[in-house]
């Protein structure tokens, strides 16, 4: 996708609201062009040959990204400041009261002695409190619960090449995105359980701007989150979480957007709909292997043969063309390959 087709993307996806997110889902999706192939550039290490001979891509918190600035969020406090206090002011907070009381099935004098309580603190203090809190946990926050899986739209990426894959001596993984047979993933009896497919996975481009993502709704619900669990009893504060807007589209525009300097990446990511616990990922046979311009002899057979264990049926190099440029070609392996 080219910076005015990912523009498309960026802004059906902000127009998101949560209320309907499958119907949310089919409209994003139809803004998407999707390439046949993506890649994934790699070093060879242990972990990463190991992956490749079990056709796992594992998903990764956003605090391992080589980039501190991914993830990063702007929050308008003078707006946050404003909303809190109309949120507790006592008009605000008796007009929201029977319509609270009726949807969650708790009684209004139970909501209301709630709310006395609370009319009985200090606003100041609160705002001071709610700043300090989100400037101290709502970034460790995104970055341990966004879990992503990174490509790239091309495989003559030199950048790409030179970050990911050794300076040239790696590899390139190589998937086709037209062939679901080699799509594992919900299809075995140990899917049951899995938490990536209970919870689903979703492919989209990401978007470069250096405007970055302004997170102050996303603050807005989780400061109300964490007011409800300190002032209330669990039972309120469970209802007033779970009356709040669905945050899923919000928490995906603050992963999908990066520095344009960035731009050459042509990222793409996997994103996990859920939280998660412990490792985990996706088994996806890939379609090929691309070996570096400086891939050594040694590990080029180390990459075949896993490659072959794994049932990867084609193979490319990486060559520098007449006009200078890196280019791929499919190869036939010789006999010691």
């Amino acid at each position: 996708m080219d910076n005015v087709e990912r523009q498309k993307f960026w802004d059906t996806l902000c127009s998101l609201t949560g209320e309907d997110i499958e119907a949310d889902a089919r409209t994003v999706k139809d803004t998407i062009i999707y390439p046949r192939f993506l890649y994934r550039f790699r070093s060879v290490s242990v972990s990463s040959i190991e992956a490749l001979q079990t056709n796992k891509l594992y998903f990764s918190k956003a605090n391992y990204y080589d980039d501190p600035f991914d993830t990063l969020i702007k929050i308008n406090y003078d707006a946050l400041h404003r909303y809190t206090k109309d949120l507790l002011a006592s008009p605000s907070l008796y007009d929201r009261l029977s319509t609270l009381s009726e949807a969650t099935g708790i009684a209004e004098q139970v909501w209301k002695d709630s709310i006395d309580q609370l009319k009985q603190l200090d606003v100041d203090v609160i705002l001071s409190r709610i700043d300090a809190f989100l400037k101290a946990n709502i970034q460790s926050y995104l970055k341990e619960n966004m879990w992503s899986i990174c490509f790239s739209e091309g495989a003559t990426n030199e950048a790409m090449w030179l970050k990911y894959a050794d300076q040239y001596k790696g590899f390139c993984v190589i998937y086709d995105l037209n062939d679901e047979n080699n799509k594992l993933c919900g299809k075995q009896e140990k899917c049951k359980n899995c938490v990536v497919n209970s919870a689903g996975v979703s492919l989209y481009p990401v978007y470069y701007s250096d405007e970055g993502y302004d997170a102050t709704d996303f603050a807005k619900n989780l400061m109300t989150a964490v007011l409800a669990s300190n002032m209330f009893s669990p039972e309120i504060a469970n209802k007033v979480i779970a009356s709040l807007p669905n945050a899923l589209w919000q928490q995906e525009r603050i992963t999908l957007v990066k520095s344009k300097c960035h731009e050459y990446d042509e990222e793409w990511r996997m994103l996990l709909r859920n939280n998660a616990r412990g490792q985990v990922m996706q088994e996806w046979i890939p379609y090929g292997i691309a070996f570096g311009l400086r891939t050594s002899e040694r590990d080029r057979l180390i990459i075949t043969r896993s490659a072959q264990v794994a049932g990867i049926q084609h193979f490319f190099e990486t060559f520098i063309n007449d006009e200078n440029r890196l280019d791929i070609r499919e190869i036939t392996l010789n006999a010691k390959e």
